[in-house]
Protein backbone atom coordinates (compact mmCIF):
# COMPACT_ATOMS: atom_id res chain seq x y z
CA UNK A 1 0.00 0.00 0.00
CA UNK A 2 2.88 2.48 0.47
CA UNK A 3 3.89 2.05 -2.95
CA UNK A 4 0.48 3.69 -4.22
CA UNK A 5 1.67 7.37 -2.77
CA UNK A 6 4.19 8.72 -5.76
CA UNK A 7 7.29 9.69 -3.72
CA UNK A 8 7.30 6.26 -2.56
CA UNK A 9 9.35 3.61 -4.77
CA UNK A 10 9.68 0.15 -3.50
CA UNK A 11 13.11 -2.67 -4.22
CA UNK A 12 12.05 -5.28 -6.14
CA UNK A 13 12.32 -7.57 -3.75
CA UNK A 14 13.42 -8.23 -0.14
CA UNK A 15 16.85 -7.51 0.21
CA UNK A 16 18.25 -9.42 2.87
CA UNK A 17 21.19 -6.81 3.37
CA UNK A 18 21.49 -6.71 7.33
CA UNK A 19 20.65 -9.64 7.92
CA UNK A 20 22.48 -12.16 5.72
CA UNK A 21 26.53 -12.43 6.05
CA UNK A 22 26.96 -12.71 1.85
CA UNK A 23 24.89 -9.76 0.90
CA UNK A 24 26.15 -7.90 4.15
CA UNK A 25 30.10 -8.22 3.16
CA UNK A 26 28.88 -6.72 -0.35
CA UNK A 27 29.03 -3.61 0.66
CA UNK A 28 26.56 -0.27 1.15
CA UNK A 29 27.47 0.45 -2.60
CA UNK A 30 25.39 -3.14 -3.39
CA UNK A 31 22.79 -2.58 -0.88
CA UNK A 32 22.12 1.18 -2.91
CA UNK A 33 22.20 -0.77 -6.21
CA UNK A 34 19.15 -2.86 -4.94
CA UNK A 35 16.89 0.52 -4.73
CA UNK A 36 15.04 2.04 -7.45
CA UNK A 37 15.77 4.39 -9.24
CA UNK A 38 14.52 8.20 -7.98
CA UNK A 39 13.11 11.53 -8.95
CA UNK A 40 14.51 14.32 -6.46
CA UNK A 41 11.36 13.79 -4.29
CA UNK A 42 11.16 10.73 -3.82
CA UNK A 43 12.47 7.94 -0.79
CA UNK A 44 13.33 4.43 -1.26
CA UNK A 45 11.84 1.35 1.13
CA UNK A 46 12.67 -2.13 1.05
CA UNK A 47 11.11 -5.12 2.91
CA UNK A 48 13.21 -7.83 4.63
CA UNK A 49 10.91 -9.34 7.64
CA UNK A 50 13.70 -11.25 9.29
CA UNK A 51 15.12 -7.51 10.45
CA UNK A 52 12.61 -7.68 12.78
CA UNK A 53 14.09 -10.90 14.71
CA UNK A 54 17.54 -11.15 13.52
CA UNK A 55 20.66 -10.40 16.09
CA UNK A 56 22.44 -7.33 15.30
CA UNK A 57 20.19 -6.08 12.49
CA UNK A 58 20.00 -2.71 14.43
CA UNK A 59 23.35 -2.63 15.25
CA UNK A 60 23.77 -2.52 11.22
CA UNK A 61 21.36 -0.43 10.56
CA UNK A 62 22.23 2.47 13.09
CA UNK A 63 25.98 2.23 12.12
CA UNK A 64 24.57 2.82 8.67
CA UNK A 65 22.89 5.99 9.57
CA UNK A 66 22.10 6.96 13.39
CA UNK A 67 19.30 9.18 11.89
CA UNK A 68 17.77 6.27 9.67
CA UNK A 69 13.75 6.07 10.17
CA UNK A 70 12.30 2.58 10.22
CA UNK A 71 8.62 1.54 9.77
CA UNK A 72 7.40 -1.42 11.33
CA UNK A 73 4.07 -3.06 9.41
CA UNK A 74 2.55 -6.21 11.54
CA UNK A 75 -0.19 -8.14 10.26
CA UNK A 76 -3.30 -9.70 11.95
CA UNK A 77 -0.94 -13.21 13.32
CA UNK A 78 -3.41 -15.83 12.24
CA UNK A 79 -3.18 -14.01 8.44
CA UNK A 80 0.34 -13.95 9.19
CA UNK A 81 0.93 -17.51 10.31
CA UNK A 82 -0.90 -18.65 6.93
CA UNK A 83 0.89 -16.80 4.57
CA UNK A 84 4.70 -18.29 6.27
CA UNK A 85 3.14 -21.48 5.96
CA UNK A 86 2.07 -21.12 2.43
CA UNK A 87 5.30 -19.73 1.23
CA UNK A 88 7.58 -22.16 3.45
CA UNK A 89 5.24 -24.38 1.22
CA UNK A 90 5.52 -23.45 -1.68
CA UNK A 91 9.24 -23.25 -1.56
CA UNK A 92 9.97 -26.74 -0.68
CA UNK A 93 7.48 -28.11 -3.69
CA UNK A 94 10.03 -26.10 -5.83
CA UNK A 95 13.05 -27.07 -4.40
CA UNK A 96 11.39 -31.20 -4.38
CA UNK A 97 11.21 -31.09 -0.73
CA UNK A 98 9.11 -32.73 1.59
CA UNK A 99 6.34 -30.98 3.20
CA UNK A 100 3.72 -31.32 5.82
CA UNK A 101 0.62 -30.39 6.67
CA UNK A 102 -0.68 -27.18 8.46
CA UNK A 103 -1.66 -29.42 11.01
CA UNK A 104 1.38 -31.68 11.21
CA UNK A 105 3.42 -28.29 10.91
CA UNK A 106 1.57 -26.54 13.62
CA UNK A 107 -0.08 -28.55 15.73
CA UNK A 108 2.50 -30.76 18.64
CA UNK A 109 1.85 -34.38 18.43
CA UNK A 110 2.02 -33.99 22.61
CA UNK A 111 -0.44 -31.60 22.92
Amino acid sequence: MLTLHPSIRMAAQEVHFFDNETNYARGYSWYLNQMPNLDPKQMAVEKSPSYLVTPGVAERIRAMDPTVHLLMIVREPVTRLVSDFTQITFNRLEKGLQTRTFDETIIRPDG
